[in-house]
């Protein structure tokens, strides 16, 4: 299978999108944290596609924020395509300008999402209000959550590559 386009932009089914949205949202209640989201790369723009409903959860999917040079957490994730864990933004100067910290999200733990051709799609995360080290287990069950979006992520770029392949 070939590469596709640069900015292919994967329309993800209302059905996936509600099994992403109760992941977020179970991440988000296990943690104890107000925010879990799914963000993903619309151009040159990263947009929330999904995101936890918690009270004091700032995010709405739909938000967006021009790349590069947003200061978002999630787009150190994609610039390094490796976990980032920030357990208090207040308290490093390389965030202090952060509009996550703007938004009184002070800690994050957050994982790439990959296509099936390696390029980026978008970050799984979790944010919280407050300094919190996130255990290894809530790591795992991000990567797990990971996981399962990227099995989705393969199955719609293979409906959409042989749909190309018989419309040629």
């Amino acid at each position: 299978m070939s590469k596709a386009e640069p900015n292919l932009r994967l329309e993800v089914p209302d059905p996936i999108l509600a099994k992403w949205q109760e992941m977020v949202d179970l991440m988000a209640r296990l943690v104890g944290v107000p925010a879990a989201r799914v963000m993903r790369i619309v151009g040159e723009d990263i947009e929330v596609l999904v995101s936890s409903r918690r009270s004091g959860n700032p995010y709405e999917p739909g938000d967006k924020k021009h790349l590069p040079e947003s200061g978002l957490y999630c787009e150190k994730v994609l610039e390094t395509g490796t976990r980032l864990l920030i357990t208090n933004a207040r308290s490093d100067k390389h965030w202090k300008n952060s509009p996550d910290l703007a938004l009184d999200m002070v800690s994050y733990l957050g994982f790439p999402i990959l296509l099936p051709d390696g390029r980026p799609f978008g970050t799984i995360s979790i944010l919280d209000a407050k300094e919190n080290a996130y255990s290894e287990t809530y790591e795992q069950l991000l990567l797990h959550f990971r996981e399962i979006i990227q099995g989705n992520l393969e199955q719609l770029f293979i409906n959409h590559y042989l749909a190309e392949m018989v419309s040629s």
